[in-house]
């Protein structure tokens, strides 16, 4: 394994571990009644503030054209807009774990979608994966692990969360096919996160979700807070890490996300899963093991590529 390819996998452990920490921390800011427009909002206003700060300090601007707006758009509402707005819906109805466990559907979700765009290929094995997710996740709603949640209702959140996956694997084989163009991450990052604080204030400003920025900062603003600056850098890592390895390969992130999530529902939140929620969890691990991409035959060209510039494929 050369050293590009050695720190390419530390920098996906990296990212699992932080952005394993998110969903306790957006467990503790819902639970607190922080409104959820509100939420979304300085998710993205802060993501801007932090991007543009960067850009600046560099001298640069965000490019305007054509090009880069249907970008912006795509991130922000497919990696941003969109799925934030599923998780934070379905987390105030689900533990943090089983939001965790069902970020593993990611890479799942991403074969079908690259597959049909001529990004990957199907392959037995990996049938038998998507077969083993699916059955994972049948297992996980009907178990007795969703907190108070059960019946229909059980079915109804678990598909508000893998909504959530869904977008971040439409995004994720968008970025990878028609790669980043002029963008580098950041100023990718910048243009969706500008757009989706536009996109969203109107809804906060009908809705009366306001949240003060300002003092007190209690556990709930602090957990906020946190969560966001983690997930300003895992998101920009992962857009960088999708235009430097394509979809596959970027979204087995989901594996460690949900072993990390788990690990911090417990250590954070005291969250201890029903032996039923292990089997799936289990059962859903086996499924990416076999639908894991070609990392060899990714890697290997990245390799070759050295130093080349951020987000080309």
């Amino acid at each position: 394994m050369t050293r590009t390819v050695a720190s390419l996998f530390f920098i996906l452990i990296g990212m699992g571990a932080m952005w394993g920490a998110t969903p306790p921390l957006y467990k503790i800011a819902v639970e607190a009644g922080l409104p959820l427009y509100g939420l979304l909002f300085w998710q993205s206003a802060l993501m801007t503030i932090c991007f543009s700060a960067y850009l600046l300090m560099r001298g640069r601007m965000i490019p305007l054209t054509a090009a880069a707006l249907e970008r912006y758009v795509m991130i922000a509402l497919f990696g941003s807009v969109i799925p934030s707005f599923a998780a934070f819906t379905a987390v105030d109805h689900l533990p943090s774990s089983i939001m965790s466990i069902l970020i593993s559907t990611v890479p799942m979700l991403t074969l079908p979608i690259a597959a049909t765009l001529g990004l990957d290929r199907f392959e037995p094995k990996r049938v038998l994966g998507l077969g083993l997710g699916l059955v994972g996740v049948a297992m996980l709603t009907f178990s007795d692990g969703l907190g108070d949640v059960s019946g229909a209702a059980s079915v109804v959140w678990v598909l508000v969360a893998l909504s959530s996956s869904l977008c971040y694997a439409i995004e994720g084989n968008y970025v990878a096919s028609r790669g980043l163009g002029e963008l580098d991450a950041i100023s990718a990052l910048c243009g969706a996160s500008i757009l989706g604080t536009v996109l969203v204030l109107p809804a906060m400003l009908v809705s009366g979700d306001w949240i003060s920025p300002l003092p007190p900062y209690d556990l709930p603003k602090s957990a906020f807070a946190l969560s966001i600056l983690i997930h300003v850098f895992t998101y920009s890592t992962y857009v960088w890490l999708l235009g430097r390895t394509g979809a596959v390969f970027a979204s087995q992130v989901g594996y460690l996300v949900t072993l990390f999530g788990v690990f911090w529902a417990w250590m954070i939140l005291g969250e201890v899963l029903p032996p039923l929620v292990w089997v799936a969890l289990a059962v859903m691990l086996f499924g990416l093991f076999c639908v894991q991409p070609r990392p060899r035959e990714a890697l290997a060209a990245v390799a070759m590529q050295g130093h080349d510039k951020t987000g080309e494929t």
